[in-house]
């Protein structure tokens, strides 16, 4: 298809307006006006099933398993005829203004979690103000592709049919790279030229970055998991910690419920603070966290700890594993002694700092070999092991098995994750 015109899509295609919309009072206000409506089937159940009646027509994208298909289910309700109990409404919506268009590039394996969290707020921002968004799903190749858990979701069009995009996230799990084409990257700097917005979510941005379309100022974020692994691949990139980055051309976020909170800043931007607040408030949420708030629970938390020197000598220890510290220097940092740093360590978590150090190098050590292409003498050097052999030896004793037996068992099993580039999983998932 050449693009997305105004009105080729519904602002909705698989999530209803409806959360609410049983109550008595607002199905006789909408009785008279006109409404597409489902039978049979509940307002939870029914979300993704329609587009609002004004864009009539092959508008089913997805429909759930265990349901019936939709021309049994569905039809347009002519003005002034019945209700039926069952049936959800949907008004039409009065909106003068032209609805932004947010595309999806789903990659396989990507993570549902972080396209759902994306999804949802533009949802509820539409039910509170009419079509303000419109999405739509787009894959490799126009075929369904399946995410992370299993799930698979259907796609409009191909990547490589859309000529133009107003705004454009690529979204990714495990092994992005292994998706990667020249032929992909060619499309998404067809995009950029022709004035679309770019975005990553979760380890999308490794799509963007392998194809170029990261300058040197643009500041990015991936999903905390995937850090370490991007920051050896791209050195020149600066990848932040941060949940989410918002540039002029350039959004991404780190992925989980991260999504929620960058689309609840760009709707804040766009339509005030005040239908951000609202649209957090459907989702339970306690507050809307800012970009800077942390991927990760705190130190304190991950080791259940609560001294503030042993707090700050392990973030110590995370900010040096290329280079590890001497238990003299990580003494010196926090302002003891080597015998006070040692008591602490094992007053509060039964261990002595070098042991822990250690550990914390082999766990990065494991995320890199797991997730990534890079040699294991690459990562012997990044994780600060003197030598392979060295590093073989303590790897085995930790884990059980050799560096090089324990790469890539996770690719293509989870959401949320770094690459690996193992093209021939890239050839099954396709």
């Amino acid at each position: 298809m050449p693009h997305f015109p105004a009105e080729a899509t519904a602002s909705d295609p698989y999530l209803s307006a409806c959360d609410h919309e049983g109550k008595p009072a607002l199905r006789a206000m909408l009785r008279n006006s006109g409404a597409a409506m489902i039978f049979g089937v509940s307002c939870r159940s029914a979300r993704g099933l329609l587009r609002s009646p004004e864009n009539r027509g092959p508008a089913i994208r997805s429909w759930p398993s265990g349901v019936g298909r939709p021309e049994a289910a569905i039809q347009s309700w002519p003005p002034g005829t019945g209700n039926p109990a069952s049936a959800c409404v949907f008004p039409q919506s009065s909106s003068r203004t032209m609805p932004e268009d947010i595309s999806f590039l789903l990659l396989p394996g990507f993570s549902a979690l972080g396209f759902m969290s994306a999804v949802e707020p533009l949802r509820v921002a539409n039910r509170f103000r009419g079509d303000l968004y419109r999405w739509h799903i787009l894959s490799l190749d126009g075929a369904p592709v399946a995410a992370s858990n299993g799930i698979s979701m259907n796609a409009e069009a191909a990547i490589g049919d859309v000529e133009k995009a107003q705004t454009l996230f690529v979204v990714a799990g495990f092994d992005p790279l292994a998706c990667y084409t020249r032929a992909l990257g060619d499309c998404l700097k067809r995009l950029e030229r022709a004035g679309a917005t770019l975005g990553g979510i979760d380890t999308g941005s490794f799509i963007l970055a392998e194809a170029g379309l990261f300058r040197g100022p643009d500041s990015l974020t991936v999903h905390w998991e995937a850090l370490s692994a991007f920051r050896e691949r791209y050195p020149a990139l600066d990848a932040s910690q941060e949940l989410f980055e918002i540039g002029a051309r350039r959004i991404t976020c780190a992925g989980g419920t991260a999504s929620i909170d960058m689309m609840l800043d760009l709707i804040g931007r766009k339509h005030g603070a005040a239908l951000a607040s609202a649209v957090s408030e459907q989702f339970v949420v306690s507050r809307i966290r800012q970009r800077s708030d942390h991927q990760r629970m705190e130190i304190a938390a991950r080791y259940g700890v609560h001294n503030r020197k042993l707090i700050q000598v392990i973030g110590v220890m995370e900010q040096h594993m290329e280079e590890p510290l001497t238990s003299d220097r990580l003494a010196q940092e926090i302002g003891v002694t080597r015998r006070q740093l040692e008591r602490l360590f094992n007053a509060s978590l039964k261990d002595t700092p070098t042991h822990f150090y250690l550990q914390l190098r082999l766990d990065r050590a494991r995320e890199l070999l797991q997730q990534t292409d890079m040699s294991i003498t690459s990562i012997c050097v990044a994780c600060g092991f003197e030598s392979p052999s060295h590093f073989s030896r303590t790897y085995r004793a930790r884990f059980g098995a050799s560096p090089r037996s324990d790469r890539h068992p996770l690719s293509g099993s989870g959401g949320g994750g770094a690459p690996s580039n193992a093209k021939a999983h890239a050839a099954a998932a396709a």
